[in-house]
């Protein structure tokens, strides 16, 4: 049986407290913020592709990535995977050059 979330606001993920262990919270459509041992939070979109379920996407960290940015980045992703595209290589896109630039002179890159 389909589980349906309650959204998240504002002040319900402001709220939030780091427990042993990290946990997620759904807010809809695949988003997914998940709350680490050491109290930062990190947006992440769950999806499927040919029936199998798939790593999750790491859109950001919160609240540098606001609510409504991780939703439009969300849906976003919902419809690349329903053209059958995984959304991963969308992410890699947005990242790349900023990333493979700063490997390449032995930066790390946040």
């Amino acid at each position: 049986m389909l589980k349906i979330a309650t959204p998240l606001n504002d002040t319900r993920i402001k709220a939030l407290k780091p427990k042993t262990a990290r946990y997620s919270l759904a807010d809809g459509s695949g988003l997914v913020l998940e709350v680490m041992t050491s109290g930062s939070k990190v947006w992440r979109y769950r999806h499927t592709l040919d029936g199998e379920r798939q790593p999750m996407v790491t859109i950001g960290d919160y609240p540098a990535i606001s609510l409504q940015d991780a939703r439009e980045k969300a849906r976003r992703y919902t419809e690349i995977v329903a053209r059958c595209v995984s959304p991963v290589a969308d992410a890699k896109k947005d990242q790349g050059p900023r990333r493979s630039e700063a490997a390449r002179y032995g930066q790390s890159v946040r």
